[in-house]
């Protein structure tokens, strides 16, 4: 698995989705723009017919609701991107951490960072000469942590790849059956995919506070500090397992 081979997946998938939205979009907003018309007509006939304030203020809100309607679906793909790395970004300020939300949402990025990060406990055990030879529990242990904290990264990176291909996916999803809110009666066609929409945001959001929450602790255990002990070394090593664990059920 490479880094580029991650973002290369992400991109690819992207621009064939877009070139495929991009292609319905034009039916998708004429057939919007028809079925709020008739809404449009039909609340306003009722106003010419029935001159009341019950009247006015249906047409006004059946009016308001085709305006919001329309605006959304005209800017979908801007909107839906602002949304995401919002709720990105908000999940992020749970950590201590300066990964920024594109940056979290390109899993090559995350896989490279799992590397590089990883490979400082791998270093612990060149600098302090440590091995399988001299130490053999300290080196096995700092050899595990090593490979299943980089294991943490790339199940991380798996992780963001498939969310932001399946956030893609409901979005556009969404987006064919987004004519139907302009009718009430059919709206419930559309509501379930705008929650799961809601939804998959939202557990990218928990993934991006978890990647804020691992980035600063890695750092700071790829530090050495002064009593390099067995017992040290084996905290470590099921410290980095728990942290699988917990990624793993994530």
């Amino acid at each position: 698995m490479d880094q580029f081979f991650l973002d290369t997946v992400l991109q690819t998938f992207t621009h064939i989705l877009t070139g495929g939205f991009l292609h319905v979009h034009p039916w998708v907003m004429t057939m919007m723009t028809s079925m709020l018309t008739i809404m449009l007509i039909l609340g306003y006939g009722l106003v010419a017919m029935h001159p009341t304030v019950e009247a006015i203020e249906l047409a006004s809100a059946v009016t308001l609701r085709a305006m919001v309607l329309f605006a959304i679906a005209n800017n979908w793909l801007t909107i839906t991107d602002g949304f995401l790395n919002s709720v990105v970004w908000l999940g992020m300020q749970i950590g201590n951490t300066t990964l920024s939300p594109a940056e979290f949402l390109s899993p090559g990025r995350v896989f490279y960072m799992g590397t590089v990060l990883s490979w400082n406990i791998f270093n612990i055990l060149i600098d302090l000469d440590v091995g399988l030879w001299n130490e053999p529990i300290m080196g096995i242990a700092y050899t595990l942590a090593w490979l299943v904290l980089w294991a943490c990264f790339a199940l991380m990176a798996c992780y963001v790849l498939f969310a932001v291909i399946e956030f893609q996916l409901l979005s556009v999803y969404a987006f064919l059956m987004w004519p139907f809110m302009s009718v009430r009666m059919l709206a419930f066609l559309a509501e379930p995919l705008a929650r799961k929409l809601l939804a998959s945001a939202l557990r990218i959001s928990a993934l991006g506070a978890l990647m804020s929450i691992l980035v600063p602790f890695v750092i700071e255990i790829g530090i050495p500090g002064e009593d390099m002990t067995v017992q040290s070394a084996m905290s470590l090593a099921f410290g980095v397992i728990v942290l699988f664990i917990i990624i793993w059920h994530g």
